[in-house]
């Protein structure tokens, strides 16, 4: 049921779950059977289609290879699964089933098919943001900020920022050297695979927010792994784990996101401050506050409460900084990743509302390079820019 949630939610990282539990059953102690190993090719198959899909070579090095040949390995286990995966596969549509009846009774589980299955397969491989970042620069500046830069504090940045993307390859090709060994340590050896598996997260969109998301896993299985079977590398992965946790604390938690990757190994801090408008109780940058300061002020000149505002396509905190509420029954109105009818759909509804004010920011939707939808066409007919804010364009009816 949980992997039903996930999948609801984040349909590729629970592909990446269910990869992690077929290997985690695989090396249980049960007979062995022609059908857990059918699967695991199959499986295998389709993993090795993703990971050629993956436009640039350091998101298959570094996230891709490891988890793959721990596919591998688990498949040649020959251990039968199923009982257990027919408890799970039971699990998980009781719990997919509620959402499924919804989206057949309202008549939207073609568009929602389309649109996890068919069409975010075609859009997000054409975004050219994944085909242009990833960690291959990152090791490159952390390389640079140890040879080059003459500070305590940019040595050990540059060397966090170095060793970051390499976490999760290490802690992957430590689990395949030490495979054998951890069939003695069952509990470790399914921490090993899921932060593996984890692993995969960010090596299509190759993003600090990813990799930051999934590194704390890999890193304490590492540390567990090492520990637990006394290798002669644990003292250094209890060091190794120390260090990045006290690093991470002392340099990047709580930090500006806004810092590039220059400003991240030199250990460089953009001063934050307290919010001072109602609806924000964050530490923020001094300029956001003022962007945010004059954004409240022109809306309240230009607009009354009881007027209607829309955010398009994806801000939905400005109607809490503006303490306005969203017209829309959608938390936001990213329509690159939708299509046909929704996209009328929400169309529609805007026009019916027909805000006084419409706030514009395509900056804030990262997955929007291009007008599919015709909303921006739909805007400039009928609306006309009366201010910009930062990367807030104000509109108003013409």
């Amino acid at each position: 049921m949980l992997l039903a949630s996930e999948f609801l939610f984040r349909q590729l990282s629970a592909v990446f779950t269910g990869l992690a539990i077929y290997c985690c059953l695989t090396n249980s102690k049960n007979k062995s059977q022609d059908i857990a190993q059918t699967i695991g090719w199959l499986l295998l198959a389709g993993l090795t289609l993703y990971v050629f899909s993956i436009s640039n070579i350091s998101g298959r090095v570094l996230f891709c290879l490891c988890p793959t040949i721990i596919l591998g390995l688990s498949i040649s286990s020959k251990q039968d699964f199923t009982k257990q995966s027919s408890m799970i596969l039971f699990g998980f549509l009781i719990g997919l089933s509620p959402q499924i009846i919804d989206l057949i009774i309202k008549g939207n589980f073609l568009d929602w098919f389309n649109d996890v299955f068919i069409q975010s397969n075609n859009e997000i491989s054409n975004f050219k943001g994944l085909k242009t970042r990833h960690f291959l620069y990152d090791l490159l500046a952390g390389a640079n900020g140890i040879l080059n830069i003459h500070t305590i504090r940019g040595k050990l940045n540059g060397f966090y920022t170095l060793s970051l993307p390499l976490i999760p390859l290490i802690q992957s090709s430590r689990t395949i050297v030490l495979w054998k060994e951890l069939s003695s340590r069952p509990t470790a050896k399914k921490l090993a695979i899921f932060a593996s598996f984890f692993a995969l997260v960010p090596a299509f969109n190759q993003v600090p927010l990813y990799l930051n998301t999934i590194v704390g896993l890999s890193l304490c299985s590492l540390f567990v792994n090492e520990f637990l079977l006394k290798t002669k590398y644990y003292k250094l992965a209890a060091i190794f784990s120390l260090y990045i946790c006290i690093i991470g604390i002392s340099f990047f938690a709580g930090e500006s996101t806004n810092r590039n990757l220059n400003q991240i190994v030199k250990g460089e801090r953009i001063p934050l401050i307290n919010s001072t408008l109602p609806n924000i109780s964050l530490m923020i940058e001094q300029s956001t506050l003022e962007n945010f300061q004059q954004l409240v002020n022109k809306v309240n000149q230009l607009s009354t409460k009881d007027d209607t505002i829309v955010a398009m396509p994806f801000a939905p905190y400005l109607y809490f900084i503006l303490n306005r509420k969203n017209p829309t029954p959608w938390i936001g109105l990213d329509y690159a990743k939708l299509g046909g009818e929704f996209n009328n759909e929400m169309l529609n509804t805007i026009k019916e509302k027909n805000p006084k004010l419409i706030i514009y920011c395509a900056d804030c939707c990262s997955y929007i390079e291009n007008d599919e939808s015709g909303y921006e066409s739909w805007l400039k007919l009928n609306y006309q820019q009366v201010d910009k804010i930062d990367k807030y364009q104000i509109f108003s009816p013409r």
